[in-house]
């Protein structure tokens, strides 16, 4: 059978396997949907196409159940596999201001006041012990650097975990000013961000991977002062998930110029 495909098919195909095989191992394909501005009567319309039609349904339920709407993109259409929102125009948020960060700050605290649950939190250690067990196969940590992890993340672990809302890619391009309302006219453009029944504190997490300087856990006391549930007792432990399961993904789509196993060390010194 292979005979009969060719050599240059046969190339392809065996390409597309391995390329299955990695998105397999990383936990999906990413966000593997592509971006278009379209003009239409004088506006201008973001129209975002996924790779599959559940993609763009998760999507467009989450941006029809948040109750902070008025934060994100007006949606306009979503059919089948694709989803129309309208398109901001402002400026970029800037971290260093303390005005846009009080804004951010309230941004979070709204996405983590909308009915939040309380669940266990065996899905999320199951996932951080494969995601440990395979940067120390892949040589990101030491067999004692994992074991002293191990532990560290065996005493942050708390019983439940408040999920609700959150904004997984908080990266300032992500986020545009353009004008007054709740969140000082703040607007989260990345909509496909906008996730459901995440782990509180996975969002500003990823922030702090991203913004040098950015002092994650004043940004944490900030959020709850400005109305968010009290999620703090669960914030360290959410941030080792989240930085185990970033650079498994960055070293598996072959970034490892992101990977730096220096981040882990703050959690191998804790009391």
């Amino acid at each position: 059978m292979l005979g009969r495909i060719g050599h240059r098919s046969a190339h392809s195909l065996a390409r597309r396997s391995l390329y299955a095989l990695r998105n397999w191992l990383v936990g999906g394909v990413g966000k593997g949907q592509a971006v278009y501005f379209v003009d239409y009567r004088g506006q201008r319309y973001k129209r975002i196409v996924f790779g599959d039609s559940r993609q763009a349904e998760l999507v467009a339920t989450a941006l029809n159940t948040v109750v902070a709407v008025d934060a994100f993109p007006q949606l306009v259409l979503w059919h089948e596999r694709e989803i129309w929102v309208e398109f901001v125009a402002g400026r970029k948020i800037d971290v260093s201001d303390t005005d846009d960060i009080a804004s951010l700050a309230n941004f979070f605290a709204r996405l983590y006041q909308d009915a939040p649950t309380l669940a266990a939190a065996t899905d999320l250690d199951r996932r951080l012990q494969t995601d440990l067990w395979f940067l120390e196969r892949a040589e990101v940590l030491s067999a004692n650097e994992l074991r002293a992890l191990q532990v560290t993340a065996q005493r942050l672990r708390p019983e439940q975990v408040l999920r609700g809302f959150d904004y997984t890619d908080p990266v300032a391009k992500n986020f545009i000013v353009a004008g007054g309302g709740a969140v000082g006219g703040l607007k989260a453009i990345d909509v496909e961000s906008l996730q459901m029944q995440q782990a509180l504190g996975t969002g500003i997490a990823k922030a702090a991977l991203h913004w040098p300087g950015f002092d994650a856990q004043s940004f944490v006391d900030q959020v709850v002062a400005a109305g968010a549930p009290d999620f703090r007792a669960q914030y360290a432990y959410v941030e080792l998930c989240l930085l185990s399961g970033w650079t498994k993904r960055k070293l598996l789509t072959g970034k490892r110029r992101y990977v730096q196993p220096e981040r882990f060390k703050k959690f191998m010194q804790r009391e």
